[in-house]
């Protein structure tokens, strides 16, 4: 069982707190697998909704939104997201939030 849904399932089974966030190391990819940037992803699992800041990014930063469709993850699980935005506070640093489905 992949990272993403083992912790979802130790949730659903109680052996974790609802609301609490996995977070790991990954890769926002295109449609095509291509890489776009690198860096954490934090999964809020309780609202099926992340973060990702980015550490590398290898597309300009207002392009990534429009092209990003999946996170490869460091254990190699791809998660799909969807309605990728930058965060546009300018007192938090350079990150994206998005949803996913578990």
């Amino acid at each position: 069982m992949n990272e993403l849904r083992l912790f979802l399932a130790e949730i659903a089974s109680g052996q974790r707190k609802k609301g609490e966030c996995l977070t790991c190391s990954g890769t926002v990819l295109d449609r095509d697998n291509q890489p776009l940037s690198t860096g954490e992803v934090i999964f809020h699992t309780h609202t099926l909704y992340g973060t990702h800041t980015p550490t590398q990014l290898l597309v300009a930063e207002d392009l990534l939104p429009t092209l990003a469709t999946s996170v490869r993850l460091s254990s190699g699980l791809v998660v799909v997201v969807r309605n990728v935005e930058k965060c546009l506070i300018e007192a938090s640093s350079l990150h994206y939030n998005f949803y996913f489905d578990p």
